[in-house]
């Protein structure tokens, strides 16, 4: 099973109805829809969430309304709605979905603000089938446009690599995927490299094993620990390896709106906090894999 992880906060119900509506209309979706899983979560913690600034729409108009979009998807949706405070942020979704979630799932991470080509969940699903055959430890993530720095070229389009820096911050996401419709093709990169929500999936047993600690509490940078985690284990001769799948496209909306207004605890100071949590739990983490060698 394929087990797609989507945390959102209230104000982001808008972009779940878009994200569900193009997965309803994805190419093949009919003929891989068995094999997906929603796992959404509404976090609606009041310790995080700024409730008086949701009026317009209300804040049980906006549940009324996750709830109505979840009924509607063709992949099969285990939603909650959590109020309570152990959900902070997505890291403490996903850290959850992980654990629960059986070892031969794989788990596909994806954030509310991102915009996907059509063949994206087929491709994916045919890639898994192929890969299996020949490895057991791989990271799939899609390609994207051209970004702010060149540590970034291994995963962009060949259609935007001779684009600028920063080309992402001057393009409309949803025009652009739309070019992105053919089959797969798989690209073996020599690095791991990869956002987190941008549709990356990671088998559970890697996943698991790697985690994200958890003093990375509500969001920031399990992204980079696992990819950390996936050089850590090369290193000792673990066959883990990243694809791209060079005939889809993920990209971020940057012209997003700030929302900072709907929330009592900042992302940024959530991440502040995993940041400085960052090399001892590496450490930690070292020191796992000397004890607990990853079979």
């Amino acid at each position: 099973m394929i087990n797609i992880v989507i945390h959102l906060f209230p104000h982001e119900v808008g972009d779940f109805n878009r994200i569900i509506s193009r997965f309803n209309h994805s190419l093949d979706i009919d003929q891989v829809i068995d094999f997906f899983k929603i796992y959404v979560v509404l976090n609606t913690n009041s310790n995080v969430i700024n409730g008086d600034m949701y009026k317009k729409p209300s804040l049980d108009s906006l549940i009324s309304d996750f709830i109505s979009i979840s009924n509607k998807s063709k992949i099969k949706v285990n939603r909650t709605i959590s109020k309570c405070n152990k959900i902070i942020g997505v890291n403490d979704f996903r850290r959850q979905i992980i654990k629960e979630s059986q070892p031969s799932d794989y788990m596909l991470f994806v954030d509310c603000d991102v915009y996907f080509s059509e063949n994206i969940l087929v491709s994916i699903k045919n890639s898994i089938n192929k890969l299996e055959k020949n490895i057991k430890d791989f990271v799939i993530t899609p390609s994207t446009v051209r970004l702010w720095d060149t540590t970034w070229d291994c995963v962009v389009s060949e259609t935007y690599i001779d684009q600028p820096l920063n080309f992402h911050l001057n393009i409309k996401c949803e025009d652009i995927v739309s070019e992105f419709n053919e089959g797969y093709k798989l690209k073996p990169i020599t690095k791991f490299k990869w956002g987190g929500g941008w549709f990356t999936l990671v088998p559970r047993k890697l996943a698991n094993y790697i985690g994200i600690p958890i003093s990375f509490s509500g969001y920031g940078i399990d992204d980079t620990f696992m990819m950390v985690g996936c050089s850590l284990l090369k290193q000792t001769g673990i066959k883990v390896q990243q694809y791209v799948l060079t005939n889809t496209l993920v990209c971020e909306d940057n012209n997003a709106k700030n929302n900072t207004k709907y929330f009592h605890i900042k992302t940024n100071k959530l991440r502040r906090k995993s940041e400085s949590e960052f090399n001892t739990e590496i450490i930690k983490l070292k020191n796992k894999i000397k004890k607990t060698p990853y079979i």
